[in-house]
C-alpha cells in the first residue's frame, strides 16, 4: 500500500477514528488523523455521509490513500432525516434525538469493525458506548478529548469530588452560567438511560488523548492527571490548514486585502449556536458605532433561514457600506484568521476557534454563551490573549460595551498588548509542534508560569541550594487528621530542612493555616519553608534543581513524575494502591506503627538522611538513572505502543 509516511516508516497499524457528529469534534479528529498518517498509520475516519461530504475537501491529496472516509449510517426516522445526521445547523430541540439515534446505531458500528478489522479505535468521549462495541471485537480503544484540559479538569473536579474547590481561581463560572449548567445537568440526568456510560468513566485503557498543548495548559493537564488515573497525552491544538477554494472567497479576500494591517475584526459564533434576535441587534449596533472594519458570519438553523435585511436592524447593511461584510454561509475561518489585516476575533470561544486564533496570533474578543465556552474564555484571559465582553446578571450584552472593547482592541494600547502576547504564545506553539508530535507520552518541563503566586514561590526556591529542599504533598483527595498534620509539622520543624508543603482541606471545612498548624509553627520555620493552602505546580516544583526529595502518599501519577524528574521519594502511603506503590519504589518509607500512627522522630531521621546523608546521595543517583532512561525512550514510546497493539491483535487472531 502506497501510504504517505515519514522517516519512521509504515506501522501497518489500522486505526478507526470515531468522532461525535459535530464539526467541532470532527475537525480535531481529522487533525490527529493527519498526524498519525504522517507516521505511517492507515486511518479510517468514520462519520455520517452528511458530515463526510463537508470534510472531504479538507483532506489534501497526499492523504488520499492513508486517510479513508467510512460512512456510518444512523437509523432513519421522520423527525431525523439524513440531512439532520449532524449537529451542523441542527435545530436545538433535535439534539437529544440525534444523541439517541447515534446510540441506536451500535449494530452499524459493530458491522464496520467486523468488516475493517482495525487494530485500534480512537473514540470521542461523547461516544463512550463505542469502547464497549470495540471490546466485543477484542479491539483496544482509547478516547480523544476535543476540548481543553482546563475545562475537563474543572468539570471532573465538580462531578467526581464536589467537596473540593477547584484550585485555579482564574477558571470559574459566573452565577448565570452556573444556573445554565445546573439546567443542562438536570436535563441530562432526566434523559439518561440505564445503559448510558458516564462521561468520566475510566474505561479499560487509562489513556486519554487530548487536543491541547503543555505550552498553554501544563498546570491543568498535571492537575487532571493528579485527580484521575488517566495518562494524558496532549496531541497538540486542533488547528486546520488555511486553504483557498471558492470563488466567493476570492471576492472576500480582495476586499480584505484593501484594509490596513490589524484593522479588521472577524465575527463568528460557530456552526451550532444561533444568536437571539436581541443579541444579533446589540452586536450589529456595536459593530456599527465602533467604526471598525469587520467580517461577520451570520448563521440560522436549518429550515429557519432568513433574509439578512430582515434579520438585521433596518438599514444596517446600507449604513456600514464597504466597512463590513456580512456572510450568510460557512466562511474559511483559518484563512481569514491567518490574514495580516485581521486584528481581532469576536468569538463564542469554542475550543477549536480559540486555538486557531491563538495559533494564528489573533487577539480574542470573548463572547461566550454556554457549555465549555465561558471556561475557555477565562483561560484565554488568563493567558493574556483575550478580553471578555461580560454579560449582565440576566445574560444580556450591550452595544456600548461591544463598541468600546472593539475600539480598544483594534486601535488602543490593550490591543497592542494582546497582539504581542498572543504572538508570543503562537510562536511557542509552532516551535514545539514537531517536538510535541514526537514526544507526547511523559510530562515535560512547564515553560510558562501563569500565576503570580507561582512566580513568588519559584523565586524563593531559586535561592535555595541544589537538592536542599523537600516537596510535601498528599494530593487533592486525602485530608490529614489533626494528629497527622501535627506530627508532620514537628518533623519538618526539627529537621531544619527547607520545604514546600501543600496543605489541603475539604470544601466547606477550610481553616486558617495558623489555626490548623501547631501554634507558632509558621513563625518558627520562617523563610526555611513555604506552606501553601492551594494546589501547587507539582511538575514545575519537582523539576527544580533545588528539590532533593518528595514526601508523597505514593499515588501512581506522583511516582511517575518523581521518576521522570529524578527526585527521590520519601514514601508515606495512606490507603488503596499507595502502600503497594510505595513498596515498589522503596528504599525509604516512613513506616506507621501498629496503630497506623506516624511519629515526628522518624520523620526527622528520614528527612536528614535524604537531604544531607549518604542514603540521599544513593537515592538521587538511582532515581536520576531511571529518569535518564525514561527520557532516552520518550520519543520511541508512541511507536512502541503501536507495535504492542499490533502484536495484541495478532495474538487475538491466533486465539480465535
Amino acid at each position: 500500500m502506497d501510504t504517505q509516511v515519514t522517516e519512521r516508516g509504515n506501522t501497518n497499524l489500522r486505526v478507526i477514528m470515531f468522532p461525535w457528529l459535530a464539526y467541532g469534534h470532527i475537525s480535531p479528529f481529522l487533525n490527529v488523523s493527519k498526524k498519525l498518517a504522517d507516521r505511517g498509520f492507515l486511518i479510517y475516519l468514520c462519520s455520517t455521509p452528511i458530515n463526510l461530504k463537508s470534510i472531504v475537501k479538507k483532506i489534501p491529496e497526499k492523504y488520499s490513500v492513508s486517510i479513508q472516509l467510512i460512512e456510518y449510517h444512523l437509523p432513519e426516522s421522520p423527525e431525523l432525516p439524513p440531512h439532520y445526521h449532524t449537529t451542523n445547523g441542527l435545530p436545538p430541540h433535535l439534539n437529544y434525538t440525534l444523541q439517541k439515534a447515534s446510540k441506536l446505531s451500535k449494530p452499524n458500528f459493530s458491522k464496520i469493525l467486523k468488516n475493517l478489522k482495525p487494530d485500534l479505535v480512537v473514540y470521542d468521549v461523547l461516544q463512550q458506548w463505542a469502547e464497549g462495541v470495540a471490546n466485543e471485537h477484542n479491539i483496544p480503544a482509547v478516547k480523544l478529548l476535543t476540548s481543553g484540559a482546563a475545562v475537563f479538569s474543572y468539570y471532573f473536579n465538580l462531578v467526581k469530588i464536589p467537596g473540593i474547590e477547584f484550585p485555579f481561581p482564574a477558571i470559574y463560572l459566573r452565577n448565570i452560567e452556573l444556573v445554565k449548567l445546573g439546567e443542562v445537568m438536570a436535563k441530562s440526568a432526566k434523559q439518561k438511560e440505564s445503559d448510558d456510560v458516564d462521561l468520566f468513566t475510566e474505561g479499560n485503557m487509562q489513556i486519554m488523548l487530548m487536543s491541547t498543548s503543555r505550552i498553554i495548559e501544563a498546570k491543568y493537564i498535571d492537575y487532571f492527571s493528579d485527580l484521575s488515573n488517566w495518562k494524558v497525552i496532549p496531541v497538540g491544538p486542533p488547528v486546520q490548514d488555511s486553504m483557498a477554494s471558492d470563488a466567493d472567497d476570492v471576492e472576500l479576500f480582495d476586499w480584505l486585502g484593501k484594509k490596513d494591517e490589524n484593522s479588521t475584526v472577524f465575527v463568528s459564533f460557530g456552526s451550532e449556536y444561533f444568536l437571539t434576535k436581541e443579541d444579533m441587534e446589540e452586536i450589529a449596533f456595536g459593530l456599527e458605532i465602533s467604526n471598525v472594519n469587520f467580517i461577520w458570519v451570520v448563521r440560522f438553523p436549518k429550515g429557519e433561514e432568513q433574509n439578512l435585511e430582515n434579520a438585521l436592524p433596518q438599514g444596517f447593511l446600507e449604513r456600514i457600506g464597504e466597512r463590513g461584510r456580512v456572510l450568510k454561509k460557512w466562511a474559511p475561518q483559518p484563512r481569514i484568521l491567518n490574514h495580516p489585516n485581521i486584528g481581532g476575533f469576536i468569538s463564542h470561544c469554542g475550543w477549536n476557534s480559540v486555538m486557531e486564533s491563538v495559533d494564528f496570533g489573533v487577539p480574542i474578543i470573548a463572547m461566550p454563551i454556554h457549555l465549555d465556552q465561558p471556561l475557555n474564555a477565562r483561560l484565554m484571559v488568563e493567558l493574556g490573549v483575550a478580553v471578555e465582553i461580560v454579560r449582565d446578571d440576566d445574560g444580556k450584552i450591550y452595544r456600548e460595551e461591544i463598541a468600546q472593547v472593539l475600539e480598544s482592541v483594534i486601535a488602543g494600547e490593550i490591543g497592542e498588548n494582546l497582539r504581542k502576547k498572543v504572538k508570543d504564545v503562537s510562536k511557542n506553539l509552532k516551535c514545539i509542534r514537531v517536538i510535541s508530535a514526537n514526544n507526547p507520552s511523559l510530562p515535560i518541563k512547564d515553560p510558562m508560569i501563569n500565576d503570580a503566586d507561582d512566580v513568588e514561590l519559584i523565586d524563593w526556591l531559586e535561592k535555595k541550594d541544589e537538592n536542599s529542599t523537600l516537596f510535601v504533598n498528599f494530593g487533592s483527595e486525602y485530608f490529614l487528621t489533626k494528629e497527622d498534620m501535627e506530627e508532620r509539622a514537628f518533623g519538618l520543624k526539627i529537621s531544619n530542612v527547607n520545604f514546600i508543603w501543600v496543605v489541603r482541606f475539604s470544601k466547606g471545612e477550610e481553616q486558617n493555616l495558623e489555626e490548623a498548624l501547631p501554634q507558632g509553627f509558621l513563625e518558627r520555620i520562617g523563610e526555611r519553608g513555604k506552606v501553601l493552602q492551594k494546589w501547587g505546580p507539582k511538575s514545575r516544583i519537582l523539576n527544580h534543581t533545588s528539590i532533593g526529595g518528595f514526601i508523597s502518599y505514593c499515588d501512581w501519577s506522583s511516582i511517575i513524575k518523581c521518576l521522570d524528574f529524578g527526585v527521590p521519594i520519601i514514601a508515606m502511603p495512606i490507603h488503596l494502591d499507595q502502600p503497594m506503590n510505595a513498596r515498589l519504589m522503596v528504599e525509604l518509607e516512613i513506616v506507621r506503627d501498629d496503630d497506623s500512627k506516624i511519629h515526628r522522630e522518624e520523620i526527622l531521621q528520614v528527612l536528614e538522611s535524604v537531604i544531607s546523608g549518604k542514603i540521599g546521595e544513593n537515592l538521587s543517583t538511582k532515581v536520576r538513572d531511571i529518569s535518564k532512561n525514561l527520557k532516552s525512550i520518550r520519543g520511541e514510546e508512541i511507536d512502541a505502543t503501536a507495535e504492542k497493539l499490533i502484536q495484541l491483535c495478532k495474538n487475538n487472531k491466533k486465539s480465535k
